[in-house]
């Protein structure tokens, strides 16, 4: 068939295009996945730790013998355990560390070392410039470790302290307390829910439970924490600790209290002057909680403090099912803004092809409708900051499936239609570039070395992101783009700054973002290109370039 050749030729230029931007994808991920993971034996020796590393525990050592540290003539001087792999689950500020204990031959503690960590450099060097709070280790044995313990946590590096402590007592085996939330609340803490409270009592069969009792000793009702069980769950910035308010029968839910976080403070008080959050599980009995997920209920989050609010929510189902001791489940989260998403999703599919596409009437309604419901309203759009965590952290599309369906649509629809359909349809900030096109009388249109020169500017920026996630670099991604700054009361001044300016260059250079400056675009382009779309050209060559710079930093690290 005449036409049957270039189409074969098309569709594998498609594929390999596809290619490309699924291997960089895959090497970002196993990077990111051989660095959580430890080659740790299960029974906790360290095979690949250098004699060296241990001469400040141990001056005379010669040589190791799987956990076994040994000396001249082979004398037994001590031993050395990890706490990976048990301390992956505990995340500090921004990762978990693993953490090599040094036990003498008596069996007690020397000291500690840190091995890895993928928290930020900052909170770990506070923690090992502490010495009291390293010291507060040594001594112990394997018993004591196992025994939960009253710690004082690192001041500036608090998550990262408790953090570390936390995984050394999960590596003894002993049940983890809350290391990030010791401290009991108080009465004074529950008056919200409970005006008449004097003090609280513990529920001594009932660990976590504290009765409410007011100045007669009558008990007005209970309280249960959502500590330690919920602790894992970060919101914005760390976790929270959620007081569940119940009836005198410590069954019934009368209403939620964020209590001590550390998470963005003025996230946190938007959750707290949330009457809706304190009332979001009125009238629920905690059995029917642990059967119950975030998507099940419809939660939505607080308006501008949804990450920190639907995290202290989860740390509510969490606790529920360890007193109830339930199996977790698992169900799809869809809430307004996922179907709205879909319906916009719908629409651009409908406005990018004929007979709509090109009325100019629908295309200004259209958007406009990007730019406050899709951006300002439910804040969905495309960046690299959430395409690089999802790269390496695994794509959960039960908690954002409307992310997920634009993410879908960005990359599926140009590899069928030859049709740029995020960029061009769907992304709120090139629609508002799009509505600020030529409003000025003078206009540039860079041409020449000048407009090569600045085509690369996005290329070389998402190979600096490329190069900082697969090198582990402490750069904050969403600073690099301007899309984050939809969400303008948690936007930081970074990306405020770079919407602005992109904006204004419009004025004056047509789409001057999008052409010059956006790395996702870049990324998304990959797979779809202007001209003869279906012959390999320069951008397919960048591309393959950039691949080869991913496997020399993955093979580099």
């Amino acid at each position: 068939m005449p036409g049957a050749r270039p189409r074969l030729k098309s569709w594998l230029l498609r594929l390999v295009r596809a290619g490309i931007l699924t291997a960089i994808v895959l090497l970002i991920h196993f990077q990111s996945r051989e660095g959580k993971a430890r080659a740790v034996p299960d029974d906790g020796t360290a095979p690949d730790i250098a004699v060296e590393e241990l001469l400040g525990f141990f001056p005379n050592a010669t040589r190791l013998d799987g956990g076994r540290v040994l000396g001249p003539h082979d004398t037994p001087l001590g031993r050395i355990v990890q706490t990976a792999p048990q301390s992956d689950a505990v995340t500090g500020y921004s990762g978990p560390t693993n953490t090599l204990l040094a036990f003498g031959p008596d069996g007690r503690i020397l000291g500690l070392k840190v091995l890895s960590t993928g928290d930020t450099p900052e909170h770990l060097d506070k923690v090992l410039a502490d010495p009291a709070f390293l010291r507060s280790f040594h001594g112990l044995d394997w018993e004591s470790l196992r025994a939960p313990r009253n710690l004082d946590a690192v001041s500036g590096a608090t998550l990262t302290s408790r953090a570390l402590a936390e995984g050394i007592l999960r590596r003894a085996g002993g049940e983890a307390p809350s290391f990030r939330f010791p401290d009991a609340p108080a009465a004074s803490d529950v008056t919200s829910h409970f005006p008449d409270a004097a003090r609280l009592v513990p529920v001594d069969a009932r660990p976590g439970f504290l009765r409410v009792l007011d100045e007669n000793g009558t008990v007005l009702g209970g309280v249960a924490r959502t500590s330690p069980h919920g602790d894992q769950r970060t919101g914005y910035s760390g976790p929270s600790e959620v007081l569940i308010a119940l009836d005198p029968d410590l069954d019934t839910v009368r209403g939620l209290l964020l209590f001590r976080t550390y998470d963005t403070a003025s996230y946190a008080d938007l959750v707290r002057d949330d009457y809706w959050f304190h009332d979001l599980f009125q009238g629920q009995s905690l059995r029917s909680l642990s059967d119950t997920t975030i998507e099940n209920e419809g939660i939505e989050g607080v308006s501008g403090a949804t990450m920190t609010s639907i995290t202290a929510a989860r740390a509510v189902l969490e606790a529920a099912r360890a007193f109830a001791t339930a199996p977790v489940q698992t169900t799809p989260r869809l809430g307004p803004d996922d179907y709205g998403t879909f319906a916009v999703i719908l629409a651009a599919l409908v406005i990018a092809f004929p007979p709509l596409r090109g009325k100019r009437g629908v295309r200004i309604a259209f958007q406009l409708l990007l730019i406050s419901y899709l951006g300002l309203t439910a804040g969905h759009l495309l960046s690299q900051s959430l395409l690089a965590g999802w790269a390496q952290n695994g794509l959960d599309w039960r908690q954002a499936p409307g992310l997920v369906a634009l993410a879908a649509a960005a990359l599926l629809v140009p590899l069928f239609t030859k049709r740029q359909l995020y960029c061009h349809h769907l992304c709120p900030h090139g629609a508002a570039q799009q509505l600020l096109r030529k409003r000025l009388r003078w206009q540039w249109n860079p041409t020449g070395k000048t407009a090569a020169l600045l085509r690369a500017v996005p290329f070389l920026l998402l190979a600096f992101i490329v190069a900082a996630v697969l090198l582990g670099l402490p750069v904050n991604l969403a600073s690099l783009e301007p899309f984050d700054a939809y969400l303008f009361r948690i936007a930081g001044l970074a990306t405020i700054a770079v919407a602005i300016l992109g904006l204004v260059a419009s004025l004056f250079i047509p789409m001057a973002y999008c052409s010059y400056g956006c790395p996702t675009g870049a990324l998304l382009n990959f797979l779809w290109a202007t001209g003869r779309p279906d012959h390999w050209n320069r951008r397919d060559t960048a591309a393959l370039a950039l691949l080869g710079f991913a496997v020399l930093l993955f093979y580099l690290r």
